[in-house]
């Protein structure tokens, strides 16, 4: 048959090539070779690509018709579900196959004897007898000429090329003519899985990276050296991870960095990020010093092509936080090593007496909530800390301290850093903790949960130098800023930075509200902020003097805020929402704080729906951003649950310990009673649950069915729609 023909010339072929192009290597042990030619590895190279392989040649070698119609067969099942509509019929399969053994197909001009002209001058002086006996024998084709008349043949080329299709008999056909096969084969087991796996590409090269397991971060470490080391890695790498999404045809939802836990591996358009002298320039803008050139700009951790466009709406917004110069300072406060030396604190975990013995730690805050956790009584890890219930929280609460003023109270207050201006009226600057600040966490990780976490902190209140503290002159800027640095708008653009520390150059470039802000949108802002942070009576005077300041009116002029505080409301209908807004008043009370889970939830998603709006951005970005770049928050919102009262019901977050029912019952420690998996579908009635945490004593919590999840991104377009 021609199939056999084809292979006992390609056989003859290979064989010849092998023994010319071949050098003997001298084996310990062994007795030496008698020939001991040397060639040069470009010639080898010029002999096996003009020949078998057929590189730029104006016909084929029998292998490369072979090659082709295994190839094809192989194709099959590699064919893409897009290219469905593009799959052979049988006859048109067999036609095909028949086309590429046995066709002739060449340009004109060229004829059998030619074999320079057809094979190249290296392989026609090395070997013109049997390129001459192909033509003759097989025929001539032109494959360009072949794919242009038949794309589906160039269509399986390239999925050939693509998925390396290896054919044992083929590649080796002298061996196989000769001996039947191997007698011995000695090589590494397949490494690469068909999933995407960074150390399994890597481990192509070294195993080791697949038999060590290595962590997320020693693997970054070790990439670049093994790029270093490795000629063509680098490349090999990108092309795993590149191809499915070179492949997209752009549509459908673009992936998070994980779905449903997992990371995801699966291709889109959008996940190529193209990047030219533009979003340099807005690189430049938002990550690095003024007048820094585009092409040194840092380049921000993305993950989707789309969102470039919101980068560009947040470098061409006109106000940032370094805008306001001495109206605002940071710092980091007491350093819990040089502070603790140097005889300024102490540690000792208790109650605070007052608020000028508390020093927040960061486990203290989350996002918006400054009584996020207190200290056990015996704090010596971060995980030694207890969530707040803030429902029953007492007006005057103040979480424990693991560290205490040391020194007397006018030294204290003599070593309190101070900030940049004078108040009207008196000649030295004031105390940083003579201030209510927005305080965050300094040491972020951009792939957590939330990276930019910030709340409000009393006045008196001082802080270790884990957390970073920034006071302000004018206390609507404060609002503004806390509203703001809430908003997972801001937190995607530090999350972009990669960078592990937020202090004052980072916070300096965070963008705030410009004076010709939607008077709607900065108020909606100010009391979603007041709201979420003003837990207890130590923010009475933050609340007030809040509510008494004068803000702009939709009209152009001026309005007491709490006028404008009042005639906000809920962007959703939901019994679990205080429907207060129209009774707040200037003087603070327990009750104009929100206090359940479930409202808290509510306020936040409108303060990103809120900020998205006050920085320019539509709400597709926003979705995007929510999306893409949260992976841990999508997974935690998509499956805490809360019940009819907004209390949490179960969660599965990490920072929240002990907050809900365990997934089964008895499954941990802190549980006693029924576990979430018993009582998920409870459409109505209540859950008695008893909860314990170590070292402290057990308390009851009662849960109201029916209990349901909610979904941010559907939350996020009721709000836009509704006017947030």
């Amino acid at each position: 048959s021609s199939v056999d023909a084809l292979w006992a010339l390609h056989a003859e072929q290979l064989a010849r090539d092998r023994l010319e192009t071949e050098d003997s290597l001298p084996v310990w042990g062994q007795p030496a070779s008698n020939s001991q030619r040397r060639t040069a590895n470009e010639w080898k190279d010029a002999i096996r690509a003009q020949g078998v392989f057929s590189e730029g040649t104006r016909t084929v070698s029998p292998y490369r018709r072979l090659k082709l119609v295994m190839d094809y067969w192989c194709a099959l099942w590699f064919w893409p579900i897009r290219a469905a509509a593009n799959l052979p019929s049988r006859d048109e399969f067999l036609t095909e196959v028949s086309l590429a053994l046995t066709g002739n197909l060449f340009r004109p001009g060229l004829g059998p004897n030619q074999t320079e002209d057809l094979f190249g001058k290296e392989y026609a002086e090395h070997a013109g007898d049997i390129a001459k006996r192909i033509t003759n024998e097989a025929g001539m084709l032109d494959l360009n000429k072949l794919f242009e008349q038949f794309p589906r043949l160039k269509f399986v080329d390239d999925l050939a090329k693509r998925h390396r299709f290896h054919h044992w008999e083929l590649a080796f056909a002298d061996v196989f003519a000769e001996r039947g096969g191997f007698d011995l084969v000695l090589g590494n087991p397949p490494w690469v899985k068909v999933e995407w796996e960074e150390g399994g590409v890597l481990g192509d090269r070294n195993p080791l990276f697949v038999l060590r397991k290595h962590s997320a971060t020693e693997m970054t470490a070790l990439r670049g050296e093994m790029f270093q080391r490795y000629a063509g890695l680098r490349e090999a790498w990108l092309a795993e991870l590149e191809d499915a999404c070179l492949e997209h045809d752009g549509r459908g939802e673009v992936p998070g960095i994980k779905d449903d836990g997992a990371w995801t591996t699966a291709g889109h358009a959008d996940r190529v990020v193209r990047v030219d002298t533009v979003a340099l320039t807005n690189f430049a803008t938002l990550y690095d010093a003024a007048g820094t050139p585009p092409r040194r700009a840092r380049l921000p951790a993305l993950h989707a092509k789309t969102l470039l466009g919101v980068l560009e709406k947040l470098a061409a917004h006109p106000r940032r936080l370094g805008d306001l110069g001495d109206d605002f300072h940071v710092t980091a406060h007491w350093n819990e090593t040089i502070s603790v030396r140097d005889g300024t604190i102490r540690r000792e975990t208790r109650f605070p007496k007052d608020a000028s013995e508390l020093i927040l730690s960061g486990p203290h805050f989350f996002v918006g909530n400054p009584f996020n956790k207190t200290p056990r009584e015996v704090c010596t890890q971060n995980s030694h800390y207890d969530v707040l219930d803030l429902t029953t929280l007492r007006e005057d609460y103040l979480p424990r301290t693991n560290y205490v003023p040391a020194c007397s109270g006018e030294e204290y207050e003599a070593r309190t850093p101070r900030v940049g201006w004078c108040e009207e009226g008196e000649d030295e600057p004031r105390k940083v903790s003579d201030y209510y600040r927005v305080i965050n966490r300094r040491m972020v990780g951009p792939l957590a949960e939330r990276t930019l976490i910030t709340a409000i902190v009393p006045k008196d209140v001082a802080a270790i130098h884990t957390t970073v503290t920034t006071a302000f002159r004018d206390v609507r800027e404060l609002l503004d800023f806390a509203a703001l640095s809430m908003s997972v708008v801001l937190d995607f653009l530090v999350k972009t930075t990669g960078t592990g520390e937020m202090n004052l150059s980072w916070l300096s470039r965070l963008p705030i509200l410009t004076a010709d802000c939607d008077p709607y949108i900065r108020s909606a802002l100010r009391i979603r902020a007041l709201r979420l942070c003003c837990l207890t009576t130590h923010y009475a005077d933050l609340w007030y003097r809040a509510c008494m300041s004068q803000q702009p009116a939709a009209n152009g002029m001026t309005m007491t805020a709490i006028d404008a505080f009042r005639q906000d409301a809920w962007t959703r209908q939901d019994l679990r929402l205080p429907d207060d807004w129209a009774t707040l008043t200037p003087e603070w009370h327990r009750d104009h704080a929100l206090r359940t889970d479930y409202a808290r939830r509510q306020a936040l998603v409108e303060i990103d729906v809120l900020t998205a709006k006050a920085l320019g951005l539509t709400l597709d970005e926003l979705q995007i951003i929510y999306h893409v770049q949260f992976p841990v928050m999508r997974q935690y919102d998509a499956e805490t649950y809360y019940d009819a009262n907004g209390r949490i019901v179960f969660t599965p977050s990490k920072g929240l310990p002990g907050v809900g029912l365990p997934r089964k019952a008895g499954s941990t420690e802190a549980s006693i009673g029924v576990g979430w998996e018993d009582v998920h579908d409870l459409e109505e009635g209540t859950v008695d649950h008893c909860a314990t945490v170590p070292n402290a004593t057990a308390f009851g919590v009662v849960y109201r069915a029916p209990f349901d999840t909610t979904q941010r991104e559907k939350s996020y377009r009721a709000a836009w729609k509704t006017g947030a």
